[in-house]
């Protein structure tokens, strides 16, 4: 699935949301460190950047639009109890260089943000978490009673931006498991 950066940006008089960084997908693998946490690393293939130059290719390893995210680690959380609704904080640090007809610059995008994860209180071993966005502003933004997840991000010598990520990515897991809801 495609994976989206998106970050505030001010044109002229107006504030617009704007893609930082698009990934056609990505792959990653992990492992489950606790009842509530995990470790990850992720690699996004087919990048690119539409800031603040025309299209731009993205890359940090060898190997052209691939980007190579440092490790991060996740964490379940209730989103909210009313709706009975789990949730992955997962953690992004990812630096690229792009390249357009334009130029060269660096992004940086760094932080966390939640996702909603599904299916929840059934056995499987594939589940669903879909990070979603409102404009540059992730939704949703915190676990009940927790802190605030924020995502920055950081294009040429632009000072941080409020970022969201946009996409749906699949967990497999070798044995069968089940998420509740309180974990």
């Amino acid at each position: 699935m495609p994976i989206t950066f998106i970050a505030q940006e001010t044109e002229g008089q107006e504030t617009i949301a704007t893609t930082i960084l698009h990934c056609n997908t990505d792959k990653g693998e992990g492992s489950v460190t606790g009842p509530e946490t995990l470790t990850t690393s992720l690699t996004f293939y087919g990048c690119t950047s539409h800031w603040p130059a025309p299209r731009a290719t993205c890359s940090n390893s060898t190997k052209p639009q691939e980007v190579v995210a440092a490790p991060s680690n996740g964490e379940l959380g209730l989103i909210n109890a009313s709706t009975n609704s789990v949730g992955l904080r997962l953690e992004f640090n990812l630096e690229a260089i792009c390249k357009s007809n334009a130029g060269t610059y660096n992004v940086r995008i760094r932080g966390s943000a939640i996702g909603e994860i599904h299916p929840i209180n059934t056995m499987s071993n594939v589940f669903t978490v879909s990070f979603k966005r409102n404009g540059w502003e992730q939704e949703p933004t915190m676990f009940e009673g927790g802190t605030p997840a924020t995502l920055e991000s950081e294009v040429g010598t632009s000072g941080p931006q409020p970022t969201a990520v946009e996409t749906t990515e699949f967990l497999k897991f070798a044995k069968v498991t089940e998420i509740r809801r309180g974990h």
